[in-house]
């Protein structure tokens, strides 16, 4: 698949779930990622990878932190009043996008088809709450990644293997 059409499927996010029922990047240009500490134990935060899909998860309760996109100002999760979340990451160019994450009543959840991603690459990510808010990857997370952001900043990394 070409980053053209990685780019294309990303704009529509293609959404598994839509079929069925049921910053900066942190990646350079070569695909290589800081990361900011990994165990080989460590499951990965923020997604599962399925059969035929990644399931992104966000649980608000797994974070602390959210940064202002215009400010960068950090403040804690647990002030922010959560109407929508979505994803924002190298996969789509790091726009929020319209797709709303679906909530279960206790995690925001969007199955996307394996096939908007290259096998052998790591993607920077982050959630998005209402537009605005950055939310910032829990500490000692095995599959972040620092940004160059002046902030101290950090992105969640899917591995697509």
């Amino acid at each position: 698949m070409t980053k053209s059409m990685i780019a294309l499927c990303c704009a529509a996010f293609v959404c598994v779930s839509c079929a069925t029922t049921g910053g900066p990047s942190a990646a350079s240009s070569d695909n290589s990622v800081r990361t900011i500490s990994r165990s080989e134990n460590d499951a990965p935060v923020g997604y599962t990878l399925k059969t035929n899909s990644v399931l992104f998860e966000f649980r608000p309760s797994d974070y602390q932190w959210v940064t202002n996109g215009t400010t960068g100002k950090w403040v804690d999760i647990s002030a922010i009043p959560i109407r929508r979340v979505t994803i924002a990451g190298d996969f789509n160019q790091w726009h929020p996008g319209n797709v709303q994450m679906i909530f279960d009543g206790r995690m925001y959840y969007l199955p996307v088809s394996l096939n908007v991603f290259e096998s052998g690459r790591a993607y920077g990510f982050k959630y998005v709450i209402n537009g605005e808010w950055w939310v910032e990857p829990p500490s000692k997370t095995g599959n972040a990644a620092s940004t160059s952001l002046e902030n101290s900043s950090a992105n969640l990394i899917l591995r697509i293997e």
